[in-house]
Parts: C-alpha cells; sequence; structure tokens
C-alpha cells in the first residue's frame, strides 16, 4: 500500500508552505502519494482571513482545494456541520468545497446571517471574494433553522455587507406559499439605516370608525439625522399627519422634533352631536451632552398643543393630561470663579381653563456662597458665616389661549429681584445646633395702575430684611429585645422670623411677577418636629435593617403681627415603605380655632376650651403597591449598541416575556372640609401584566371612582410572542376612547433574543 499516515496529537498544529494552519481533535492523515490531508473530528483550519470548522475536513495541495463536511453519530444524524468564517462573517452549511487560491467555493444548505436577516440556500457557488450566488434560495428575520416565514426565490445574488437580489419571489408563511409574488427584489444590508414604508396599525374606534394608524415613511437623511412622516386615516372623516426628525451628534448632543397636525370629525354635520377640531402639538426633546462643553449647557423640553388635542388625539393615558409644560434653557459657569448664568423660556398651559403662562426670558445670575472669615483659626461662630447673591430678572405673559397675543401690554409683567442672603451656623452645648441668617431682598417694578385703571411706567423698589434665627438637636432613644433592637429619632426645631415694617401705601398699585406684601412686617415663630423609626433584625447571624417610619412631622407657627387667629393650623405628615413593595404617604390639617356655622367663617376662639385639640380640614392618604419583579439590564449579541443601549434606557416600553408577571396598586383617599359640609373622593387604580403561557401575555391597566361610582381610564393589550413576529392587540372597552386595534409585524433580530414586544406604537405622539 502506498499510503503513509501518521497519528497527531490532538493539541498538535501543522503549517505548511501554503500557510494553512490546521488541526484535528481525533487524527490527521496524510496521504503522501495523492497529496492530501485528512483532518478528523472537531477539524479547524486557519487560511489568511478564513476559519474553516468541522467535524471531516479533506484539503488537497494539489488542486487547492478544502472539502468540509460534517458526520454521523450512532443514530444516524449529521452533526458537526461546518462552519466558514470569513472576515467576522460566519456560514453555516452542509458541506462546503473551498478553492483558498481562487477564493471560489460549492455549498451545499448554506444559512448565514446578514445584518439581522437570514439567508438559506440549497445549492450555493462562490464566484470571488465579495459574491455568492444561491438555487433555491430563503430570505427571513428568522432566526430559526426552519423559518417561520420566508421569501422564496428560486435563485439569489448576496453581496455581503450590500445587498441579495433575487429573481421571482414570493412570501412564505409556515411553508405554506402566499399569492404575494414580486417579479424581484432588491434588499439592502449595507451596516446603516435604510428608508422605507411604516406599516400601519388596524383598528375600530366608536366615534371615529375603522382606521388605519401610523401609515408613513422613514427617511434614513445620514447617519445623524433621521425622518419619518407618519400618518392616521378614519373611515368617518377623521385624519392625522405627523413628522418626527430624530438627531444625534455623539459626544455633542441628541434630541428629537415632532408635529403633529390633526382634523377630528365626530358625527355628522345634521346631528346635535356634531364637532370638528383642528389641532396641533409640537414636542423638541434637546440634550447636550455634558463631554461637549464642560461649561455651557444648551438644553430644551417643548410640549406645546391646542387644548383638545390630547383628548381627540391621545389613546393611552395621555388623554388624561390637562398640564403641558416647556423649558428652554441655557446655563453658564466660569472656572475657578463663583459665577453661574442661565436664561430660561418657560411655558405651561392648562387645556381645562385654556390658560397659557408664558415666561419670555427668565434671566439669572448667581455668585456662589462666599466664606470671608473660613481661614479664622478658632472655632468663631462667624467663621462658617457665608454670603452669596442672586439676581433674577423676568418677564410673563398670561392669557386664554385664544387672546394669547391680544392686548399684549396689559398682560404682560415684568420685574428684577435682588437677593442678598447671609448665614452661619454652630453649636451650643455640642448637641445644640444654632442657624442663625439674614437676607436683603429688593424688588423692581416698572409699571403702576391706579384704582380707575390707568397705567403709568416708570421705576419703583420694594424693600425688604428677614431676620431668622433656627436652633435644632436630635434626641435618640433605643430599644432592644433579643433578636429585635429599635432606634427612635426625634428631631425638634423651632425658629422665628422678623421682618420690620417699610411698606408703603402705593406698593398696592404696583403691577409685576413678584409680591407687592414682602415689605410688611412679620413675627412669626415656627415649630416642627419630625421623627423617624427604624428596626434592626439579627437573622442568620446577619443584621438586616428595616425603616419603620421613614418621617412623621408635626409643624405650624405663631404669627405676632396677625391681629386675631395668631396660630396656625397644625400640619401633619407622615411617610414610609414597608417590604420595599409598599409605599404610604398620609397628609392632614388640624385648625385649633372653632368655626361659625352662621356666618361660615373661622372665630378666634380655641377648641382647646372645649376640651378638644382641633377640627380636621383636610386629610389624605395615598397607597401604592408595587409588585413588579427586579429587571436587570438586558444584555444581547443581535442587534446595535445602539438599539440595545435604547430598549435599557426605555425599557417600560417593552413587554418582557422574561418576566411572568408584574402588577401596580395605587389607591388615593381625600377628605377636605373647608366649611360645614366635608367633601370626600377615593379612587383605586391598577396596572400591570401576567403570561398566560410562555408565548401569551395580557396587559392591563384600569381604576375605579369610588365616589363616581364608575371605571376610570381602562385598556386591556393582548401580546403574542411569535419569535420572529409580534402580534398586540389593544382594546379600549369604555369611554370617549372605546376601539380597538390590531397589529402583526415582523420583530427584529434583537427583540427575538431578548423575548421582548413593543408595547407602544404609533399612539405616542
Amino acid at each position: 500500500m502506498n499510503t503513509v499516515f501518521s497519528q497527531v496529537k490532538i493539541d498538535s498544529i501543522t503549517k505548511t508552505n501554503d500557510d494553512l494552519i490546521y488541526s484535528a481533535k481525533d487524527s490527521i492523515i496524510y496521504d503522501i502519494k495523492e497529496n492530501q490531508v485528512h483532518l478528523y473530528n472537531e477539524a479547524k483550519l486557519i487560511y489568511k482571513n478564513i476559519q474553516l470548522e468541522s467535524g471531516f475536513m479533506l484539503i488537497d495541495f494539489n488542486n487547492n482545494t478544502i472539502l468540509s463536511t460534517g458526520l454521523k453519530d450512532s443514530l444516524n444524524t449529521y452533526i458537526s456541520k461546518p462552519l466558514l468564517k470569513e472576515d467576522n462573517k460566519l456560514y453555516k452549511a452542509d458541506t462546503i468545497k473551498y478553492n483558498y487560491t481562487t477564493k471560489k467555493a460549492k455549498i451545499k444548505k448554506l444559512l448565514t446571517e446578514e445584518k439581522g436577516g437570514y439567508l438559506h440556500g440549497r445549492k450555493i457557488k462562490k464566484d470571488n471574494d465579495t459574491t455568492y450566488y444561491l438555487q433555491h434560495g430563503k430570505y427571513t428575520t428568522c432566526s430559526l433553522e426552519d423559518p417561520h416565514f420566508y421569501i422564496n426565490a428560486k435563485k439569489l445574488k448576496l453581496i455581503p455587507g450590500e445587498k441579495i437580489i433575487t429573481g421571482p419571489a414570493n412570501l412564505v408563511l409556515g411553508n405554506i406559499p402566499s399569492p404575494l409574488l414580486i417579479p424581484f427584489g432588491i434588499f439592502p444590508i449595507e451596516n446603516t439605516k435604510s428608508s422605507g414604508i411604516i406599516l400601519p396599525t388596524y383598528g375600530h374606534s366608536q366615534s371615529l370608525g375603522y382606521n388605519l394608524s401610523g401609515l408613513g415613511y422613514f427617511f434614513n437623511i445620514n447617519n445623524n439625522i433621521n425622518l419619518s412622516i407618519n400618518s392616521d386615516l378614519y373611515s368617518r372623516g377623521s385624519v392625522r399627519i405627523g413628522t418626527l426628525m430624530e438627531y444625534k451628534k455623539r459626544y455633542k448632543f441628541d434630541g428629537d422634533f415632532t408635529i403633529n397636525i390633526a382634523r377630528t370629525k365626530i358625527g355628522e354635520r345634521e346631528r346635535n352631536d356634531f364637532s370638528l377640531s383642528k389641532d396641533f402639538k409640537i414636542k423638541w426633546r434637546h440634550v447636550q451632552d455634558p463631554k461637549a462643553h464642560p461649561n455651557n449647557r444648551f438644553s430644551a423640553s417643548v410640549n406645546l398643543a391646542t387644548s383638545s388635542y390630547m383628548q381627540n388625539n391621545s389613546y393611552n393615558s395621555d388623554y388624561l393630561t390637562n398640564t403641558l409644560a416647556s423649558s428652554i434653557s441655557f446655563q453658564r459657569k466660569w472656572d475657578n470663579k463663583p459665577y453661574n448664568f442661565s436664561m430660561n423660556l418657560k411655558h405651561t398651559q392648562n387645556t381645562l381653563n385654556k390658560q397659557v403662562d408664558l415666561t419670555l426670558p427668565e434671566l439669572l445670575f448667581s455668585i456662589n456662597r462666599i466664606f470671608p472669615f473660613k481661614k479664622t483659626i478658632k472655632n468663631t461662630w462667624y467663621k462658617n458665616l457665608g454670603i452669596s447673591y442672586n439676581v433674577n430678572a423676568k418677564n410673563t405673559l398670561s392669557s386664554p389661549d385664544s387672546l394669547l397675543f391680544q392686548d399684549i401690554e396689559q398682560n404682560m409683567k415684568n420685574g428684577v429681584k435682588h437677593s442678598i442672603p447671609i448665614s452661619t451656623s454652630f453649636n451650643i452645648l455640642k448637641y445644640i445646633n444654632i442657624n442663625p441668617s439674614a437676607q436683603y431682598n429688593e424688588s423692581w417694578f416698572f409699571k403702576e395702575e391706579s384704582s380707575d385703571s390707568i397705567s403709568s411706567y416708570g421705576f419703583w423698589s420694594i424693600r425688604d430684611l428677614q431676620l431668622s434665627t433656627q436652633i435644632s438637636t436630635k434626641i435618640y432613644g433605643f430599644f432592644s429585645t433579643k433578636n429585635k433592637s429599635f432606634r427612635h429619632v426625634i428631631t425638634p426645631s423651632i425658629s422665628y422670623n422678623y421682618k420690620p415694617d417699610w411698606s408703603r401705601d402705593y406698593f398696592e398699585n404696583l403691577v409685576g411677577v413678584y409680591s407687592r406684601n414682602n415689605a410688611e412686617k412679620q413675627s412669626k415663630i415656627n415649630v416642627n418636629l419630625s421623627n423617624n423609626f427604624e428596626m434592626k433584625k439579627k437573622k442568620n447571624g446577619k443584621e438586616e435593617k428595616f425603616k419603620l417610619i421613614e418621617n412623621l412631622s408635626f409643624s405650624g407657627h405663631y404669627d405676632n403681627t396677625a391681629d386675631s387667629l395668631k396660630i396656625s393650623p397644625i400640619n401633619i405628615s407622615m411617610r414610609t415603605k414597608l417590604f420595599n413593595k409598599l409605599d404610604f404617604k398620609a397628609q392632614g390639617r388640624i385648625d385649633p380655632y372653632q368655626y361659625d356655622s352662621i356666618n361660615n367663617k373661622r372665630v378666634n376662639e380655641l377648641l382647646l376650651k372645649t376640651n378638644k385639640l382641633g377640627r380636621i380640614t383636610n386629610f389624605s392618604v395615598d397607597i401604592g403597591v408595587n409588585l413588579n419583579n427586579v429587571r436587570a439590564n438586558k444584555d444581547s449579541k443581535a442587534g446595535t449598541e445602539e438599539e440595545l443601549d435604547y430598549i435599557n434606557k426605555n425599557i417600560d416600553h417593552f413587554v418582557d416575556f422574561n418576566v411572568p408577571w408584574s402588577l401596580k396598586l395605587f389607591y388615593n383617599f381625600n377628605y377636605l372640609k373647608q366649611g360645614l359640609d366635608p367633601e370626600t373622593s377615593q379612587s383605586i387604580n391598577f396596572n400591570g401584566d401576567v403570561n398566560i403561557t410562555s408565548k401569551w401575555k395580557v396587559g392591563f391597566r384600569s381604576g375605579y371612582d369610588l365616589k363616581n361610582k364608575d371605571f376610570t381610564y381602562t385598556s386591556i393589550d393582548l401580546y403574542r410572542d411569535l419569535h420572529c413576529w409580534e402580534m398586540t392587540f389593544n382594546w379600549i372597552p369604555v369611554g370617549f376612547h372605546k376601539s380597538y386595534n390590531f397589529v402583526i409585524r415582523v420583530k427584529s433580530a434583537i427583540l427575538q433574543d431578548l423575548k421582548l414586544t413593543k408595547k407602544r406604537d404609533f399612539f405616542d405622539y
């Protein structure tokens, strides 16, 4: 026999003159006559940018070819199939025949991943460095070897990193061909975002009719800017058109800008319930990266809308929002200097009473606290003496939205306020803290309005000086049992505030943004008592710490300058968190004075004379129970780093099938008694989701108003994880937005890997 062979150790590696590096677990057999090498079991080969692994490998040095196949086990199962890695691209196959000189190849049953898509082929020919030809090819985003759906084509051409080109093809669902056919197809697979159609959600609204929501187009302008246009179309004539621009400059800034215009038609013109609303909404978010500039910072959060937009166009709990707010801010600080400057533009809007308040602009300049005697060696009372300076200039415009830019001069107010606070702190008798302070304020006004509404302009100032001293300490109480110890911390404080009377009669006629009453005399004693109660428990040799009561406080004041009713109502508040699950908050107010039921007013007679501490004028309780499972940050090799970062920052926008259930409960109770008749209200709200199976999840949100005996905003969501697809069904059974919406769509590779499903979609405008 003319074959020469040798047995090589498992960890041995042979290198030939052709720069082939190869190894095998079981054996390497050399056929000198045929100039071939046979590699058995866990065969590995490295040649330049190519790595090949399989159960069996045959290297033919005469023809410069490599034949790579799998092996059959004792059950005749084909295992250890070839894996080809070229330029960090992985190709799975049944058989690979590769010419390492020409870089041409013939492959049987190929499976490879291309930018979130998977390509299957029965027979494959590799023509050169960059082109593959596939016979009976399949293209899909399903990661399974037997995909749930695919685009089937007799011939495909793959140019890695660029595109996939097909001839006539059709969509196959569950191995059943569909009637959806295309004459040819070009699928970009570049490592960049691509423009394309945004598919809509189908649904029905009781008031607006059948609809397609979110239909639009996505424009990939460049790596820094994306633009999408979307719309809602309703069968009864309503329409919404919106645009969203997202921008990001790495290490500089990121943000998004949204504009929505809507025309909402309800009912028919001939009917009494007919209404036609034309609305708009503008949102802008801009965040500057701290690395962009250490001393300057610009940010924006704009949320503007017509008063009826939220009610007509929001199909989630946002439609209950009745307050909108915006802020655009520039901040500046100086290195090694105590100066700070900021400029703000602000907007607040109440959609119920249609009141709009604008601050255009607000300028703030401040000097940080300076300690002129800090270097004093002796520990004197003035060592901690600090002084600072603040100036605030503000211009406001307030009006109903329909009259906002009418009679601007009448609705506009402005002013400037200067403040110079001085304070220090020291201890006496070691445990008593003394905090004296003084603050000089000066407010400037530029408008005066007489009793007959005649306005005049000029310069006026209101000055005041506030002197105060606070005394506080801490008292500790301890109590222990065999395995438990308790600590009670009491923090009493008493302060005295005094202002001399610098008021003038003409102050009442001044018009501005700052108070005209600051210069009036004040002499007030404030009392506050705070409590904290904690427990330590020994378990298995370890101490566990629990906060039984985080804070229980009592506060009030005595006003020496008041003619009557000098004692203020007593404010009581309590908050705690038990078992890291239950949040409890309560607050109330007790009025110490009697109430005249005939004249409906308080009288200067203490209830203590009738052996009563006081009367409860308001009381509220808020209880929240959060039974959510702890969610750790997600990690996946599928998708891009930006996609994973977005998911972890917005995990509440996704349904996590790895979390079997979650539940949040909220209870609110309010009691108010200003006069004789008390008013009470209480409500229960809850939301959460639960896995029915590993693939089905139900989400819910609802509540019940116990006073009005009616359900609050209610929605039920049904989610189905179809691996490479996702299905969502949303149902709002009651209320103004009674409707349902249904969507089924292909899921991205990273969401397949993490078992996540999108919770919100086109209704979050």
